[in-house]
């Protein structure tokens, strides 16, 4: 009589198939007996199958799991129960079990009794008979649908709760960014403040303003003032940027900048409003250039970013103060920046303006004593 410990081990899932005894397995689905009551108690689906891949064992759990009797099963060949397995991965799977080799498929798609998508685990093995050579297959079938989809679950939950921490945490990454941005921003504001008010002198005023610019912005700067209703420019560059600044002098020697055109700074001294563009791209350069030797220099400069600000002080204008870079693009916080710059810089050059009037009135008072 053939020992309980045998059958159990032909269909253990966990620890596979006993392939070393072959004759066993033929023999146990040969015992009508004890194999058929295994069979058919098991909760997995067993099938068996010939060589020509027709059915010879379908059990109760098979019935359940797919809808198809027994009756409808046996004698009929796997694909004509499942023809949708035609284009399935596991056809070629079959082939190998009638060349003697196992094997097993985790989360085989089928389609279920319900009539809607599953997954099965499928473990098949060859069935030899006495001398060995393969008679057909053994399979075991187990429904996971649902620990495949609690699993695709909990990866789904998973993967959204990542998305949400790398969302938050590049949140707070940019804003730790902008606090330290804005802390830069008001440091160099409060540095600038205390540089342009100490001196009254207008070339030092000059001079420190176009250092603070260069340094903060590290880009080119031209300051243009009014003086005796005289425009005096004013140019200096980062110390990397020399070539942009030859470039730049050649582009306004050549193509002056028209005063009476919509941009640049007598645009926005006439207008006390500051200009901004940003991003700069060839569309501008086209549209700007006034031909095709302009446009190759206006390229060659590669500007990225222009800023613009006017210098007003109590409804006076004084001049504007310009920007260009060739290197990263002008953020809000830039803009903001220049304009807060602007005020100071105005400022500065207000008082000097007010202390050359006062000193002038002083000069014409004493000659006329004198």
């Amino acid at each position: 009589m053939l020992r309980y410990r045998q059958v159990t081990k032909i269909f253990d899932f966990e620890t596979g198939w006993d392939l070393e005894n072959k004759v066993s397995a033929l023999s146990i689905l040969e015992e009508d007996d004890f194999s058929t009551k295994i069979i058919n108690s098991t909760h997995d689906g067993i099938v068996a199958h010939d060589c020509q891949l027709r059915y010879t064992i379908w059990n109760p759990a098979m019935e359940r799991l797919t809808g198809v009797s027994r009756q409808q099963a046996i004698g009929k060949k796997i694909l004509e129960i499942f023809p949708y397995l035609e284009t399935s991965p596991i056809t070629g799977c079959i082939d190998r079990v009638l060349l003697g080799e196992g094997y097993s498929y985790p989360e085989l798609p089928v389609i279920l009794r319900s009539g809607r998508p599953g997954y099965v685990h499928c473990r098949h093995t060859p069935l030899f008979d006495e001398e060995g050579k393969v008679v057909g297959g053994l399979g075991v079938i187990r429904d996971v649908t649902e620990e495949k989809e609690a699993k695709d679950r909990a990866e789904q939950l998973k993967a959204e709760l990542e998305s949400k921490v790398r969302e938050r945490t590049l949140e707070l990454e940019n804003a730790l960014h902008e606090v330290q941005k804005r802390e830069r921003s008001l440091k160099f504001l409060a540095e600038a403040g205390v540089i342009l008010s100490s001196s009254l002198n207008y070339s030092k005023i000059v001079s420190n303003v176009l250092k603070l610019t260069t340094d903060y912005f590290q880009g080119l700067c031209s300051l243009r003032l009014i003086s005796d209703g005289d425009m005096h420019e004013y140019r200096v560059s980062h110390e990397n940027d020399l070539h942009k600044r030859d470039l730049i002098e050649e582009i306004e020697a050549r193509y002056p900048i028209d005063d009476d055109k919509q941009f640049g700074p007598a645009l926005a001294m006439r207008a006390r409003k500051p200009e901004w563009l940003p991003a700069l791209t060839d569309a501008n350069f086209t549209e700007h250039a006034r031909d095709e030797e302009h446009l190759r220099l206006l390229r060659e400069l590669a500007l990225k970013a222009y800023i613009c600000v006017p210098l007003v002080h109590r409804d006076e204008v004084l001049g504007a103060l310009s920007l260009y870079t060739s290197k990263r693009y002008y953020t809000d916080s830039d803009f903001g920046v220049a304009q807060d710059l602007a005020r100071l810089v105005a400022l500065a050059f207000s008082n000097a303006k007010r202390l050359q009037d006062l000193t002038s009135d002083l000069q014409r008072n004493k000659d006329f004593f004198v």
